[in-house]
């Protein structure tokens, strides 16, 4: 199961793992929410009577909404890098979906690659094949008997390797592997996920910053804090007032970190898995989530027993 939108840093894979460390509670906020995995899992679990998603930037807030309303059910557009240049500060779907790594700011593809791209995009999405038959030099055609957009693009990637094995010419065999996924559509079908989502009334949508969030009683508070020295990520997060803020919180705070001051916060989970930080990187990393010492006992004492919390999964 894929959770939230495509976005760098996503807590997709772990989503299920981090609200499994979360006792009973009425609301959740989910305040660095970024693509909305939390957010999306926490909803689908119906484990919260409400859930804020909040983030500083309303780029995502507003893509992840609009994506649940059914706004790109019938998106097919091709995304061109001029095209990008020009509606990235004004489209948060041309942002996300089109940008290189899910960064918001540099485009998909490579200049070496555009032309070939849009052939395959136009062969998915429209059945012509006009370009992409003259590209490889070879008839794809064949591929218009399957209807379904989705199911046509997991067997072109089929019908791609066949071909590829029995070819010797280099230059069609390079094009072929570049189109080895289209990543605009694979992510553009993240987005159809959303769509799936009911009782939207639970959710509340805010864009802002973190310590302007009104806590109410009863509540799970979820951070996944920038990290410090990371592509992509602004420098002018300011930790220590960070820190401060949530060491003061009364309602139990979780925080998606790889590290944290160890004299003021605990570790109680820790999860290897791949980067999605970077574009490029595809490396094992150790991600933690912390806890305010100062709620250690309160964290203990309203953890749920293992036996009846699996009951909620």
């Amino acid at each position: 199961m894929n959770y939230g939108l495509p976005y760098k840093g996503s807590k997709n894979r772990l989503a299920e793992n981090i609200l499994s460390l979360f006792p009973k509670k009425k609301n959740l906020y989910d305040l660095f929410s970024g693509g909305g995995a939390i957010t999306h899992c926490a909803l689908l679990k119906n484990r919260f009577d409400h859930v804020v998603m909040n983030d500083i930037n309303p780029a995502m807030t507003t893509l992840f909404i609009d994506a649940a309303q059914g706004k790109y059910k019938n998106e097919s557009r091709w995304i061109s890098s001029d095209l990008f240049k020009a509606e990235k500060e004004n489209d948060p779907y041309i942002a996300c979906v089109w940008s290189f790594g899910n960064n918001l700011r540099n485009y998909l593809y490579g200049p070496d690659l555009e032309p070939l791209k849009k052939a395959w995009h136009y062969a998915l999405f429209f059945d012509d094949y006009t370009e992409i038959n003259k590209l490889l030099e070879v008839d794809c055609s064949e591929l218009k008997l399957i209807k379904n957009r989705y199911n046509k693009y997991l067997e072109s990637k089929k019908y791609i390797h066949n071909i590829s094995e029995s070819l010797q010419n280099y230059t069609q065999l390079t094009r072929l592997q570049s189109l080895e996924s289209l990543e605009s559509l694979e992510r553009l079908e993240r987005l159809e996920r959303l769509e799936r989502l009911e009782r939207l009334e639970r959710l509340e949508i805010l864009s802002t910053s973190f310590e302007n969030v009104n806590i109410e009683p009863d509540s799970i508070i979820y951070c996944d804090i920038p990290y410090e020295n990371t592509d992509g990520y602004k420098n002018d997060f300011d930790f220590q007032t960070f820190y401060d803020w949530a060491e003061r919180q009364t309602e139990p705070v979780f925080i998606s970190s790889y590290k944290m001051p160890e004299d003021r916060f605990e570790c109680i989970a820790s999860y290897e898995h791949r980067s999605t930080l970077s574009a490029i990187a595809n490396n094992a990393v150790i991600e933690k989530v912390f806890i305010p010492k100062t709620q250690t006992k309160l964290y203990k004492a309203e953890m749920p027993q293992p036996s009846l919390f699996e009951d909620l999964f």
